[in-house]
Order: structure tokens, then sequence, then C-alpha cells
């Protein structure tokens, strides 16, 4: 595909120089230093090489862009890493049971491993719940859709407590502020994807990958000690950063949306 659109450029190339050349013999003042046989042509092919070159960086530059796959990074699944203390919280993607979209929620181990859950509910829209986990160590989600509910689960023991709806916020792409203070910063610029860990006047750049047009991230959520968060990015996946003097990446799972993060173990 690259070749064929760079064969059309050369085309492109010629036909500028074609039109150049045509344009300075018919309209230029034939006593003029241009009008000369060949500084008309060098001045034609001049035009026809940046049309070239413009050409190039506009088309097969988003072309090598689009094609970019997302990132790959190594799984706590398969290597659990202990140094990660707590429990994380998400929206597991949604079943079909009996002609109903159900929306559960799930937890995982920080270090990564396999994941449990914790229940499932009806949610047409499969908006998914707001997640946040309470002083005393429950979970209380909040649904977003039209079926209105809200649970309090003890993660322990699976008890379920149905509580009062109140109409939670709603899920936001701002990358939320750290336990002490400290905030991430997202950009992309020139298919590059970084975030950049703001701490008082320093700033560490914890990740920076090549990613494919409209590549993000999302919905952050920090470990009570700072030292590492998860987050979610537009493929569905939730990501474990590290904040250390080597921040490491690595996937948490496949296939989960607005994490919650507490530092005690389920």
């Amino acid at each position: 595909m690259a070749l064929f659109v760079i064969a059309l450029l050369v085309v492109l190339g010629l036909a500028v120089v074609k039109i150049v050349n045509t344009l300075i013999r018919n309209r230029a003042n034939p006593m003029s230093s241009i009008a000369r046989p060949g500084v008309r042509l060098g001045t034609a092919l001049a035009a026809g090489f940046v049309a070239f070159l413009l050409g190039y960086f506009l088309l097969v530059g988003d072309l090598v862009s689009s094609t970019r796959s997302i990132p790959v990074f190594s799984s706590l699944q398969s290597h659990p890493d202990a140094s990660l203390k707590g429990t994380v919280a998400y929206n597991a993607l949604p079943i079909a049971s009996q002609g109903k979209k159900l929306g559960c929620v799930d937890i995982v181990s920080a270090s990564g491993g396999p994941s449990r859950q914790l229940f499932c509910a009806s949610q047409p829209m499969a908006m998914g719940a707001a997640l946040t986990w309470l002083a005393d160590g429950r979970l209380r989600a909040t649904n977003r859709g039209q079926d209105h509910w809200c649970k309090i689960v003890d993660a322990h023991s699976g008890a379920i407590q149905e509580v009062s709806w109140v109409r939670p916020p709603a899920p936001t792409t701002v990358l939320a502020t750290g336990p002490t203070g400290e905030k991430v910063a997202l950009s992309t610029s020139d298919g590059t994807l970084r975030l950049t860990l703001k701490s008082g006047s320093t700033n560490r750049v914890l990740l920076s990958i090549a990613v494919p047009p409209n590549y993000s991230m999302s919905n952050l959520a920090w470990s009570p000690d700072g030292k590492w968060f998860v987050v979610e990015d537009s493929a569905g996946r939730l990501l474990s950063i590290t904040t250390g003097a080597s921040p490491v990446t690595r996937l948490l799972l496949d296939g989960g949306t607005e994490p919650a993060v507490t530092d005690i173990a389920y």
C-alpha cells in the first residue's frame, strides 16, 4: 500500500513539473532569466520535488501511523508481581443472559493473577457502574444505566447490601491527582503517547510509546501509597504503571473499565 501511494506521489510530482514548466513558458517575460530553458526546467523540477515531499509527509506519514498496532505490554496475569499490594475492582465486559445485558463487577489482585466475580446485575445500557472503595473496606457500586441500583459489597464474604441510588458522577477522561498531590499528564504528538508524572517542580516520563491514531488512556485509579496506579486504555484494557525511578507498565487484564483501587488484599 505504501509503495502504491509513493507511485502516485511520483506521478503527482511529474504533473507539477509539467504544469509549472508550461506556465513559465507561456506567461513569463521571454527576456526574464526564469524564461531560459535551463532555469525554467530547474524551477519546474524544484516545484515537483516540493509537491512530492509535501504529499509524502501528509499521506505516507498518516498511512504509517494508521497501521500502528496497539502497544503490547508484559502481563501480570502470567507473571504476578508480589510487590504490588492491594485489590482492583472494575467493570467486566457485559454478558448476555435471558435477553438482557448483565453488567458484572469483578476484582483482581493488584499483583496480577485470575480475577473473581463479585456480582452481576441487569444493565440494559451496559454503561457500567461507578465503583468506590469505602473506609470500612467494602465496595460501593452505583449503576449508571436505567436500572437504578446501588450495592455495597463485602468482597470477603460476598454479602451484598442494597442502598438508595444517588446519581453517580459521569466517567472522566481526566487523569486523577495522586495521594500526595502528584499528577499524571497525558500527551500525544506525532504518533507518540507520553505519560508524565508531575510532582512539585519535578517532571518524569513514566511511559513513551508509539500508538495508532485515537489511542488514549483515561480513568486513572491511584494506589493509596502512590507507588503505582491503574489506568484504562481505549483498547478496553487495564494497565498497571509503577511510579518509581524505573517505571514499568504492565497489562493487568484485558476487558475492564473504570478501575477502583484499595490497599486491602481480598
